[in-house]
């Protein structure tokens, strides 16, 4: 489910649809991946605040519960960082390849 264009025999005008169109499947809205995002994104920070709380303490370090939401919010805001990077390479190398099969 590359996005590419395949034979359907449906009555467009080049008879050509995404593969996604021709078995029926829904893409998500916009709304919906950025409120799963979000979700998904303060789950693992409530997550990461309470492991850390546990886990550090059990290497000998000692960190207070404000100084446990500033360490996991600088790894979450480098994590958003990194997902969006990766996101927007792959955008563009499947725009890239989708221009060159045109």
């Amino acid at each position: 489910m590359d996005g590419s264009r395949i034979e359907c025999g449906c009555k467009h005008s080049d008879s050509k649809c995404t593969e996604s169109e021709v078995i029926g499947e829904k893409m998500q809205s916009k709304k919906s991946s950025f409120m799963e995002s979000l979700l998904s994104t303060m789950i693992g920070f409530v997550v990461s605040v309470i492991l850390t709380n546990i886990i550090l303490p059990l290497f000998g370090f000692a960190v207070e519960f404000g100084q446990s939401i500033g360490i996991v919010l600088i790894y979450t805001i480098a994590s958003m960082a990194r997902v969006y990077s990766v996101r927007r390479l792959f955008n563009y190398i499947h725009n890239r390849e989708t221009q060159r099969t045109d």
